[in-house]
């Protein structure tokens, strides 16, 4: 199951770093293994809107449980992977118990009622939404020709003026000007749709 497009010590960095609550490195999580971890989900359960339920479910497992991955004792794919793998027959069960549920509350449910309160912080679950948008809006940066993606990356990612991205590329300011409008120009739609 390892696969080259992320290493392994990547992903356990990015583990370590969720432990410690950093939700940056959360979202870059969700962005590298959603698609692997979704392909297990929908192995084990073929109903697709279940599936990501399950999949936004397992999310946050790894957020709360995130602190129990021990990269001495194996890959964090796998681990992930098994969170996955039990989260989707788990999901099955719940399905074949359904018409047996019982809308009862007990006195337990009355312990969580604190729990529902809505939080200021963004919760694990908002953070996989976003994350499905930056990976939208990645699918689309990737999109664009090479000379607008190196524009736009001078521009946001390292700050720099037209004119300073015009001498850096060798092109004339009002070339990197058009390509950096038409690179937003494609990129505003994604943005709309994805914006939190």
């Amino acid at each position: 199951m390892p696969d080259s497009t992320y290493p392994d010590e990547e992903l356990a960095a990015l583990l370590l770093a969720v432990r410690d609550g950093c939700r940056p490195s959360f979202a870059r999580l969700y962005v590298l293994t959603s698609p692997r971890l979704f392909g297990i989900v929908l192995r084990v359960n073929a109903d697709r809107a279940d599936a990501e339920d399950v999949l936004q479910e397992v999310y946050v497992k790894v957020w709360n449980r995130c602190a129990q991955f021990d990269a001495n004792k194996g890959s964090a794919i796998y681990w992930l992977a098994g969170i996955c793998h039990h989260s989707a027959i788990d999901s099955l069960r719940r399905r074949q118990r359904r018409p047996q549920a019982r809308f009862m509350t007990t006195d337990d449910d009355a312990d969580d009622a604190c729990d529902s309160l809505p939080s200021a912080e963004p919760q694990p679950l908002d953070l996989v939404i976003r994350a499905r948008g930056a990976e939208a809006v990645q699918r689309c940066v990737r999109a664009l020709p090479i000379e607008q993606r190196e524009s736009l990356s001078l521009a946001f990612h390292d700050g720099l003026s037209h004119r300073e991205i015009a001498e850096r590329l060798g092109r004339p300011v009002g070339t990197v000007k058009t390509w950096l409008r038409r690179s937003l120009a494609q990129l505003r739609p994604v943005l709309l749709d994805h914006r939190g």
